[in-house]
């Protein structure tokens, strides 16, 4: 029972918009609303940077690992082709 309270507060907690939760934390801290969210969506920016970043490099691993298997039914790619082709999906958005 405990489990689904806590998801059901992190649910609403993660439904609430940057606005919502820099102001939050703004009326709290008692500090400058638009720089909060200055800072937060710097960090978000340098955080989607990084995950690009690793994601590139995941995706020259799995180049070279990426294989699949034919048979009579057609080809069957195996884990690393699964990862690579979603990891493109992706990067391509």
């Amino acid at each position: 029972m405990r489990k689904k309270i806590i998801v059901g507060i992190k649910i609403k907690t993660m439904s609430k918009s940057i606005d919502v939760l820099a102001n939050e934390f703004a009326e709290k801290y008692n500090t400058n609303i638009n720089g909060v969210i200055d800072a937060y969506k710097a960090g978000y920016k340098q955080r989607n940077d990084e995950l690009i970043d690793l994601l590139i490099e995941l995706d020259e691993y799995f180049d070279d690992k990426a294989d699949a298997d034919g048979s009579s039914e057609g080809y069957t790619p195996n884990k690393e082709m699964r990862f690579l082709v979603k990891i493109r999906q992706y990067l391509e958005k």
